[in-house]
């Protein structure tokens, strides 16, 4: 399965811990170079230490796959050109966005795009069983942490988790 993830759930997962914890998943990661020069020429030049751990998970490690992509179509319709980029990415490559942006996020639905947020591509993973419990409650938990969710959000998870639970 392929996920594309926008400049926000980039730094936000730089900012958690969590770049590191995407090998775990079974997952293909895909941005362009719109959300690369956001979040990590953008976020260089600003001195953000978030920035260059991103560069470094992309380049050295090679979690995360720089693919072009033409959003001249969409530039309109989005904010930005990195949510435009994660949208036309999701399409053309079949994959899932990934966004923390409510506004992102919204858009992308309207479009039919198959999109969730952040801290869902974790519940997801838990379902799947590819991590556990206690995992998922420490992915939260530094989501949080760093705003990339919220304590209404995650008690939405753990509410679907209780009924997971239930019917196992």
């Amino acid at each position: 399965m392929k996920i594309s993830i926008d400049a926000c759930t980039l730094i936000y997962l730089a900012k958690a811990g969590l770049l590191d914890f995407l090998k775990r998943l079974p997952y293909e990661y895909i941005i362009d170079e719109e959300v690369y020069s956001e979040s990590v020429v953008k976020g260089m030049e600003e001195g953000y230490s978030d920035a260059y751990l991103i560069k470094y998970f992309i380049e050295k490690q090679k979690i995360i796959k720089i693919i072009e992509v033409d959003i001249s179509k969409e530039i309109n319709y989005f904010i930005g050109e990195g949510e435009a980029s994660t949208y036309v990415l999701s399409a053309e490559k079949n994959a899932i966005a990934i966004t923390s942006d409510k506004v992102a996020y919204k858009k992308m639905f309207k479009r039919n795009a198959r999109v969730v947020q952040t801290d869902l591509m974790f519940l997801n993973a838990y379902l799947k069983n590819f991590i556990s419990k206690k995992e998922l409650l420490d992915v939260l938990n530094r989501l949080l942490t760093v705003g990339g969710t919220t304590p209404e959000r995650i008690a939405f998870i753990l509410e679907k988790i209780g009924e997971e639970d239930e019917e196992k």
